[in-house]
């Protein structure tokens, strides 16, 4: 590949010169990176491998897993160079165990290392690969080195730390960049900036660093002559909104029913599951304060005073609690029943059934082929309506083909090594003063509170709502309670009855998500809805104890009942009511299946799919259209549940998936770090994109982890669902449209019917943008983005003075800051073994 006159201008200046490179996307700054490893390091390093001698690695960081698979690919493809990919999933299985040896033999193998930053922090921090062993650190999206991030550890507690002839070339490269310190502005004090949070000595330095300071590397962005050759080349989306309007809550229109259901679930997180999560967390902390003070490491004289003795007794009921019975994770489980609650909410009822079927209700089958089906949503039960789903349902397998037979489960939150049992010892001992909690007074305390609102909500519910949970099953649970208000209870009546009401909440927010999408679903049938209710309840009874995982195993089948009330004709007809199926459908008499936002989401992605709008009449699609013509789209939204359902209703429509082919993109973790149904690994990742790419797929769903670095040739539509919260995701997610003529468009909220059809004569964007909840408004970020532009422009102008003196200013301040010393991280190891005092052994 040519370089061009900005991309050459640039490749010279920085040479082996640490730089922060900023440029738009789309205008080349991997290619800057290739060159300069093309030109400076690839003819010495195949050199000296020639001849068996050791050589520097090459590494280039990417802080996403597709986004690492990309570069690789680059690389490999386009300037021939031996890259080889090491990321997450790599990482989980092997690399963590990887002798020095091997590493070795991977750098003798390749000309250079993509990873994501996670693994060269393991590496480094395990001493497997040192940084007197690299070259050159290529850091992309290099506006992550802000924080607690894993660039920013990398620099800090190993870049910063070592000797200055150690250290590697740094090349930043980043069309973001955030934290720019202007030096002719003394006002702007450094503690605005983030701390890092790194555990070496250097971590206190950086607390006041701003980027360039971080990555000891001076910014440096195009020359003003050459700006415009680079405007010949980089295309700027042009910035749109589309307004929908939502009037709010109205009884005649069915939202009022909606916001009734949001009520009662809102009702049920404050009062019931927030204190059941709390009561969770203070019952394993009892639990292993009890542990503790049996093997005499727990000292609570300090605390308790003239009381530990009693604390001691009282300590002594829990250690005694049954840990034999299954219980669900409170945190997961109210992360899941929010997912849905916010789906109701911004997606609509059909979605946030869907939301619980995928989710909150998935069944955790072990086989590959049953977890493919949950992954894409492809039930058998869900696809019987049509049998044109089965495409469908094949085309979400394919996201998740490759994955392991044998890949290891994650463990259930709530079992033994959670809340269910206790671990060893010598793990007890490394605990810190947020593993044991507080004072066992006040915690007994604040567990007697939280369970008086457990109990007192669960009493009005069986009375309002016995299908839900009956007067029966409240009086087995509090049997033992001496005062039902637990105010007059004891610590050990406590302490045996609260194992018995958090299983009994998780089976009451379980019966209450179905109750709630069944009063919606199955709208004038109240017959219906409680012998549904009746039958799950029954059947989780006879079930007996068992886990959440067990629970919502046998509820999926209940909120597969619920979708199927809703045919795929009918809620087609809601957003696209002249096509075939739409026409004959049966018309819907309840809520609204979908919210205003989406039905305004799928309007423009079939304008814009179609010239010539929405038609009156439905036209089929008259010819295939050829490669240089693909049209594609990509949705920003915030959650991945949100990417999942809005996939699946894409996918579900049975004329809507002719026009509009959807696939979803998220990340590799889910909400406790690992994998899950809500996560994507990166053979699935790759495929979608590859997906996407070849047009197989035009519509892409996609979270966070699509809207950096991805290179989409042919995306002429950009849609944030959400708005950006900040001014480097509105750059980001902007930078995917790339094709000519694209566009970026904001769903905005409108109280005023007239709205949309202002937006069509051409309005000003502003006029009709209202502020979302914390999100920005759209002018705001773009003067945030123009000011950007200028300190970048200001700052690379001293730095190409800087180059020209053979020393950047950046790197003398550092000189300066760290007066010629080598910061040495010294690691701390402790022992809580009372309140407010820890022993603290320093390792030299």
């Amino acid at each position: 590949m040519r370089d061009r006159s900005y991309q050459e201008e640039l490749i010279q200046l920085v040479r082996r010169n640490n730089a922060l490179i900023t440029l738009p996307t789309g205008s080349g700054k991997t290619h800057i990176a290739a060159r300069i490893m093309q030109l400076h390091y690839l003819p010495q390093l195949r050199e000296a491998k020639a001849r068996g001698q050791p050589a520097k690695a090459l590494v280039f960081l990417a802080p996403t897993n597709p986004l690492v698979a990309q570069q690789c690919m680059m690389l490999q493809k386009y300037y021939d160079i031996a890259a080889r990919a090491y990321h997450g999933d790599v990482a989980a299985q092997s690399i963590s165990t990887w002798h020095p040896d091997k590493w070795a033999e991977e750098l003798a193998a390749a000309d250079v290392l993509v990873m994501t930053p996670e693994v060269l922090l393991h590496v480094l921090a395990h001493g497997t690969m040192q940084m007197q062993q690299i070259g050159l650190l290529v850091f992309d999206e290099a506006h992550h080195c802000v924080g607690n991030h894993a660039y920013c550890q990398i620099m800090v507690d190993f870049y910063h730390t070592a000797a200055q002839q150690q250290r590697p070339q740094i090349l930043g490269l980043t069309a973001s960049p955030t934290e720019l310190l202007d030096p002719a502005e003394p006002h702007w004090s450094r503690k605005s900036f983030k701390k890092g949070q790194g555990g070496g000595s250097a971590a206190l330095e950086a607390a006041g660093w701003d980027l360039q300071q971080r990555l000891a590397a001076p910014l440096l962005t195009v020359a003003p002559d050459l700006k415009g050759d680079m405007k010949a080349y980089v295309l700027v989306p042009e910035n749109v909104s589309a307004p929908y309007y939502d009037p709010g809550p109205d009884v005649s229109n069915g939202t009022a029913a909606i916001q009734q259901a949001l009520d009662r679930l809102d009702n049920a997180k404050k009062q019931m599951m927030e204190p059941a999560e709390k009561c969770e967390k203070l019952l394993l902390q009892l639990q292993r304060q009890a542990m503790l003070q049996e093997s005499g490491q727990l000292q609570l004289q300090q605390q308790e005073g003239a009381d530990a003795t009693a604390a001691a007794a009282d300590l002594a009921c829990f250690a005694g609690t049954d840990d034999s019975r299954p219980r669900a994770s409170m945190t997961a489980l109210c992360t899941q029943v929010r997912g849905t609650r916010a789906c109701l909410g911004e997606l609509g009822a059909w979605p946030a059934a869907a939301a619980a079927h995928l989710d909150l209700l998935r069944a955790m089958a072990d086989s590959k082929e049953a977890d493919a089906d949950a992954d894409g949503m492809a039930s058998r039960s869900l696809d019987e309506e049509d049998d044109g789903d089965a495409a469908v349902a094949n085309a979400a397998r394919r996201v998740v083909e490759g994955q392991d037979d044998d890949e290891a489960e994650v463990p259930e939150p709530g079992d033994g090594s959670t809340t269910g049992g206790l671990v060893d010892l010598e793990v007890m001992k490394r605990m810190t003063a947020d593993d044991i909690g507080n004072a066992p007074s006040k915690m007994i305390a604040a567990l007697r509170a939280n369970l008086g609102s457990i109990v007192s909500y669960l009493q009005s519910t069986s009375k309002q709502y016995p299908g839900i949970i009956s007067s029966s099953e409240l009086q087995q649970a509090t049997a033992d309670m001496s005062d039902s208000s637990t105010q007059g209870c004891t610590v050990a009546q406590l302490a045996a009855a609260a194992p018995l009401l958090l299983a009994l909440v998780s089976r009451a927010a379980l019966l209450l998500v179905l109750s709630v999408l069944s009063e919606l679903l199955m709208h004038g049938r109240p017959q219906q809805q409680l012998q549904l209710l009746q039958e799950a309840g029954q059947q989780l009874t006879a079930a007996g104890p068992i886990s959440q995982r067990q629970a919502t195993r046998l509820l999926q089948h209940y909120s597969t009942q619920l979708l199927a009330q809703v045919p795929f004709d009918t809620l087609q007809a809601q957003m696209w009511p002249y096509s075939p199926a739409s026409l004959t459908a049966a018309p819907w008499q309840g809520p609204p299946l979908l919210s205003a936002k989406v039905k305004a989401l799928l309007l423009l992605l079939t304008r814009k799919k179609d010239d010539a709008g929405l038609p009156d009449a439905w036209q089929p699609q008259q010819q295939q259209q050829q490669p240089e013509d693909w049209w594609s789209a990509i949705v920003f939204v915030k959650t991945k549940l949100s990417a999942f359902v809005l996939t699946k209703l894409l996918q579900s429509c049975p004329d809507i998936r002719q026009q509009l082919r959807a696939g979803y993109l998220i990340g590799d973790t889910d909400y406790s770090g690992g994998s899950s149904t809500l996560a994507m690994n990166t053979k699935a990742q790759a495929a979608v994109v590859g997906r996407f790419r070849s047009g197989e797929l035009n519509v892409l769903i996609a979270t966070n982890v699509g809207s950096e670095g991805m290179d989409f040739q042919q995306c002429e539509l950009v849609v944030a669902f959400e708005p950006p919260t900040d001014v480097t995701q509105y750059i980001q997610m902007r930078g995917r449209a790339r094709k000519r003529g694209s566009k970026y468009c904001w769903l905005v909220r409108s109280s005023s019917p007239t709205a949309e059809e202002e937006e069509e004569e051409e309005e000003e964007e502003e006029a009709l943008y209202q502020p979302i909840q914390t999100s920005k408004p759209w002018s705001m970020l773009k003067k945030e983005a123009k000011d950007q532009e200028r300190l970048a422009a200001k700052l690379s102008a001293a730095t190409r003075i800087a180059l020209a003196s053979g020393v950047p200013a950046v790197q003398q301040q550092q000189q300066q800051q760290q007066q010629q010393q080598v910061l040495q991280p010294k690691p701390e190891d402790y022992l809580a073994t009372d309140f407010g005092a820890r022993a603290t052994l320093r390792l030299a």
